[in-house]
């Protein structure tokens, strides 16, 4: 009943034993995305570092989430970033969507990545971005479908 990280192929994946409303745990996958930001790769970046640790041993043994968050919001104000008091480990949730969203991902392919079934997505998201994107996709579909035939 662990959590496990691993690389398969070209994709880092994380397999959670457990997750909030998904009773059989959760499977994400991510791919290299050096080309949109090399500063935050999954398998460029985070791999390495995660690759180190002998199996079974934990990567931030003893640090739980009040922790995490005291973590987070010290890096944030060492970096000068403003507001940090403000910031929540679910915002590099939000901040994977957002990134997707501006580097021209799909409606599901984000969907997808964030393992999302409800709208409650949409609060990470520029909506009139997505609708742009979704009649883009639409008509590019449409047009190469034309052009089979």
């Amino acid at each position: 009943h662990r959590s496990v990280l691993y690389l398969d192929g070209s994709h880092l994946c994380l397999k959670l034993a457990r997750r909030k409303n998904k009773a059989g745990g959760s499977l994400l996958k991510r791919a290299c995305w050096c080309d949109q930001c090399q500063l935050t790769c999954p398998v460029h970046v985070l791999w390495p570092f995660f690759d180190k640790l002998v199996v079974g041993e934990k990567a931030f043994p003893g640090i739980g989430a009040g922790a995490a968050l005291a973590q987070l919001r010290l890096m944030l104000q060492l970096l000068g970033v403003k507001d940090f008091p403000l910031f929540r480990c679910h915002d590099l949730r939000r901040g994977h969507a957002k990134d997707m969203q501006l580097n021209g991902a799909s409606l599901y392919e984000i969907l997808a990545a964030g393992e999302w079934r409800s709208p409650a997505f949409m609060d990470y998201m520029s909506l009139m971005d997505l609708e742009m994107g979704a009649v883009m996709e639409a008509h590019q579909a449409e047009s190469s479908s034309e052009d089979d035939a």
